[in-house]
This record gives C-alpha cells, sequence and structure tokens, in this order.
C-alpha cells in the first residue's frame, strides 16, 4: 500500500508536469490502474476523466471511466462517458443503449432513434429487448408505424415478451 501510495504520488507530478501526455505515457493512466487495483473508484474515476479529457481517441479509457461512473450511479456522467465511447466505437452495443436510454430520459426521440438503431444494427445480444427499445423510441415521437413495426419484430423473436406484448397494445389504442 506504501509503494501504490508513493507511486500514484510521483505519477500525479508527472502528470502536472506533462498534462498533454497520452497513450501509455499518460501516467493519469497508470494511477487510474493502481487506483482501480486499490479499489479506490474516486481516484479511479477522476484519473481516467483526466485520460479522457487529454487523450479524446481513448475509448478503453472512456469505456472503462462509463462502467465506473454507471457503478457510482451517476447517470449524467455516466451517459456522458458513453456517449465518447459511442462516439469512438459506433459498434459499441453497450454505449449506444446507455445513449438511447438516456436520451429517452430527456425525451430526446430522435437522439434515442439514431442510438437504438445503432445498437439493433450491432447486434446485440438481446435482439427483442433492442426492438422494443427502439419501437419506445419511435412511440416517443409519434411515429406509431414504426414503432409498431419494431414491436412486432421484437415479438417474432420472443412471442412471451411481456413488455413487447404491452407496448403493441398501448400502440394499438393510441392509433
Amino acid at each position: 500500500a506504501g509503494n501504490a501510495a508513493a507511486a500514484i504520488e510521483a505519477l500525479e507530478r508527472a502528470s502536472k508536469l506533462l498534462p498533454q501526455a497520452n497513450g501509455d505515457a499518460n501516467p493519469n493512466a497508470m494511477i487510474a490502474q493502481i487506483a482501480t487495483k486499490q479499489g479506490d473508484t474516486a481516484r479511479a474515476t477522476r484519473a481516467l476523466e483526466a485520460v479522457v479529457k487529454v487523450d479524446s481517441a481513448d475509448v478503453e479509457s472512456a469505456r472503462t471511466l462509463a462502467q465506473l461512473l454507471a457503478k457510482q450511479g451517476d447517470q449524467a456522467r455516466t451517459a456522458a462517458a458513453y456517449a465518447v465511447v459511442a462516439e469512438l466505437d459506433p459498434f459499441d452495443v453497450q454505449a449506444q443503449t446507455a445513449v438511447g436510454r438516456h436520451a429517452m430520459q430527456q425525451k430526446d426521440a430522435p437522439r434515442a432513434i439514431r442510438a437504438f438503431r445503432s445498437a439493433l444494427a450491432a447486434g446485440p445480444p438481446d435482439r427483442a429487448s433492442a426492438h422494443v427499445e427502439l419501437a419506445e423510441a419511435h412511440l416517443l415521437a409519434g411515429q406509431l408505424g414504426e414503432a409498431k413495426r419494431e414491436t412486432l419484430a421484437a415479438l417474432e423473436i420472443a412471442p412471451a415478451f411481456e413488455r413487447a406484448q404491452d407496448l403493441l397494445l398501448k400502440i394499438i389504442s393510441a392509433q
């Protein structure tokens, strides 16, 4: 523990001397690794935020940051981190889904539709849920035909999926 604390202290000094260092040379990336091993989530989060701020193409650091923030329950910062991941890796199903869900909470239907379409195109493990989420975004946008089409696609995959069944009833009653 003493060596780790001394290492973090030295790396913090290095990060002040070389604030624009990126890649393997980024002291904050090393701080994040040490802090994560020690279970210091707050310190690891701060370090990863510093890494992503300097190295905007570091998708792995952005992905790790998003996962840490999600565990902390910070929805706004988690959504922002996943937005970075989705921008860097448009085929990241988890990131696209997180962006879509946040957009739904913000009542931003166009953004939710884009994100859920991307998640579906990336081949999610649960395609039925992905179709339902896209259908819900279409419903929010007032696109009942598209919402119905996506809901029916979900029900083709999983006929007993209650969420899809309930959504279909909601769509039919709105038509």
